[in-house]
């Protein structure tokens, strides 16, 4: 499966509800790369405004996932509603490298959300981790709710590298958030 240049799966609600899941099976590789006119190569579900709801989970089983110059897996929510969780399941290597030098858009799994509810877990279950040249994870809450947790099972190797040049704005990095009054999650990696 590649989604390129923009291409997005995804579910999305801009009124009341829920967003559906996203299940994706691909039995050899995923790939995601690129951005065209601000849109992310993506699988995303998301709550658009403010609304009670809650964002679909993404669950992803592959044998290689790779998401470069940009591309995304995420979900977001606004106010109360809560983000879904994000579970990866590869036989190989998982990699999440660089970003698209026009937009500055970071190639990342990520759970947001923009206010009082909670952001969705991170699961990734891999032969290999790379993160790198701005690579991340990363589960946000940019208001009073709890950030998600990541839990990171690598059977081989973890790399995590590439930053600190105007080119790479941020190195490769696993992260929690809470910028305001919740709670980060937790962080566990075995490798």
């Amino acid at each position: 499966l590649s989604l390129l240049n923009g291409s997005r799966l995804y579910t999305e609600v801009r009124e009341e509800g829920n967003a559906g899941n996203i299940f994706v099976e691909a039995s050899d590789s995923i790939e995601l790369n690129g951005v065209f006119e601000n849109r992310i190569s993506s699988i995303q579900s998301t709550l658009r405004r403010e609304v009670n709801g809650r964002s679909g989970d993404i669950q992803i089983n592959t044998g290689l996932l790779s998401a470069t110059d940009g591309g995304q897996i995420f979900t977001t929510s606004n106010g109360t509603a809560d983000t879904g969780n994000i579970t990866i399941n590869a036989r190989g290597l998982v990699s999440f490298d660089g970003f698209d030098v026009d937009s500055r858009f970071i190639s990342k799994v990520s759970t947001n959300v923009k206010g009082a509810g909670n952001s969705g877990n991170i699961s990734i279950t891999a032969g290999d981790l790379s993160l790198t040249n701005s690579g991340l994870i990363s589960t946000q809450n940019f208001g009073i709710g709890n950030a998600g947790g990541i839990f990171l099972n690598v059977d081989n190797t973890v790399v995590f590298d590439g930053g600190g040049s105007e080119i790479s704005p941020t190195p490769g990095s696993a992260r929690s958030v809470v910028a305001t009054a919740g709670t980060a999650g937790n962080i566990e990696v075995k490798a």
